[in-house]
């Protein structure tokens, strides 16, 4: 690799952080009030969900379209697209708002999805820019530019809704406003500067380019490895979606405001994404397989915690979602790794978009099934399912271990185990 390929792969991933730095805001401040402006226009905590529900579908069929579209028009084009389309469908959610549509709000939300598609397609664009050695911290790195929206985000929901009440709209629209111009102001962005195209510069490993004839999507998502990646990815994001989508709902049905629900949504996400590159250390220095252990870990305590907030206090709720949000980064980062670094580069054309896609289905059940949870056995039910699912990738770390030690006592080489 020349000094001119390093410098133009540096500052490519200096300009995909500063965009999903800039995006993350956008999604963070919509997801925060889609539940609330869901049990506004359903008028019931059952369906409070829904919406986000719906937009994560929206996302599921998104990341493996754009993952697709991504090796046939490149990384720019199909940023520009997704940023478009989430621009339309948050203009969509803040008119439904206006004209108090409940349908009109998940068709806005559905068309909102590839917004944070694009958002997660980009780590595995900086990932394919760098070799084994740099993959995990240029992958940790772009989500941990999340951690600037993390923070904007739910800041800024009290004012956009201040600006939407000035216009004679729901201050829940707000957000939504600010997001529709958000995502004009980003698909200008990647069309100007994502330049040249990061899939130019993705690294190929010995085995060929990535035209060479792939194995099947279905021999992939069988392998050991896989598998494991999947499982974390899965169990942590619909974790994270089930508990993080409802406790707005639950602390207002408990008196508090959007001001305080701002903050518990800031710890959240400062959980989910401030973190990251400590994520990229602890997996260089003690593997995947005990990193997805530890989310794990983290989402059982974190789901403990959250069980005894049935009150809504303030206090619990930052502990519980903060942790929620730490234990879905351990599992999301060291998931996408395994699939970056198990994987050359012609298979993960495929897996990438499959996986974010089964990622993205598990979010939409949890998003779908936790109004009906809470109305049923409260939140306290709520936090209870979460800890049940946290264990699941225990089983995969389990077979994977199983595996690999079959592979070394007949000679084959495993990286899966690490």
């Amino acid at each position: 690799m020349t000094a001119q390929h390093k410098d133009i792969r540096r500052r490519l991933l200096a300009l995909l952080f500063a965009g999903n730095a800039f995006t993350s805001t956008m999604i963070v401040a919509a997801a925060t009030v889609t539940s609330l402006a869901g049990e506004s226009l359903s008028g019931s905590a059952r369906f409070a969900g829904l919406p986000a529900t719906v937009g994560v579908l929206g996302t599921a069929v998104a990341a493996s379209v754009l993952s697709q579209l991504s090796y046939k028009w490149g990384r720019r084009r199909t940023f520009v697209l997704g940023a478009v389309l989430a621009g339309l469908g948050a203009t969509i959610a803040a008119v439904s708002l206006w004209v108090g549509s409940f349908v009109l709000l998940i068709v806005g939300l559905f068309i909102m999805g590839p917004g944070r598609a694009i958002n997660q397609l980009a780590r595995f664009a900086a990932g394919d820019m760098h070799a084994d050695d740099r993959r995990v911290s240029a992958i940790s790195l772009i989500v941990w530019a999340a951690t600037i929206g993390s923070v904007l985000g739910p800041r800024l929901i009290a004012r956009a809704g201040a600006v939407a009440e000035a216009l004679g709209i729901q201050a829940l629209a707000g957000p939504f406003l600010m997001a529709a111009v958000g995502y004009a102001m980003a698909a200008l962005y990647y069309f100007a500067v994502l330049r040249p195209d990061p899939m130019e510069l993705a690294v190929v490993e010995s085995d060929g380019p990535i035209d060479v004839e792939r194995r099947p999507i279905r021999e992939v998502v069988r392998l050991p490895a896989i598998k494991l990646a999947l499982a974390a990815l899965m169990a942590s994001q619909f974790v994270m979606v089930f508990v993080m989508v409802i406790s707005p709902v639950h602390m207002r049905a408990n008196g508090h405001n959007l001001d305080a629900i701002g903050w518990v949504m800031m710890a959240h996400t400062l959980g989910m994404f401030a973190v990251a590159p400590i994520t990229g250390i602890a997996i260089r220095r003690w593997g995947t397989r005990r990193v997805i252990v530890a989310a794990t870990v983290v989402l059982f305590v974190a789901s403990l915690v959250a069980m005894t907030a049935t009150t809504a206090d303030m206090k619990t709720l930052v502990v519980a979602l903060f942790l929620i949000g730490l234990g879905w980064n351990l599992g999301f980062v060291s998931g996408s790794t395994v699939i970056q670094e198990e994987l050359e580069l012609r298979d993960r054309v495929s897996i990438q978009g499959v996986g974010d896609t089964l990622t993205a289905l598990a979010g939409a059940v949890g998003a779908f099934t936790t109004g009906f949870v809470i109305d049923w056995w409260q939140y306290r039910g709520v936090a209870a399912v979460g800890l049940v699912v946290s264990l699941v990738p225990l089983i995969a770390v389990s077979r994977n271990r199983a595996t690999t030690r079959s592979d070394d006592r007949t000679g084959v080489a495993s990286s899966s185990g690490r």
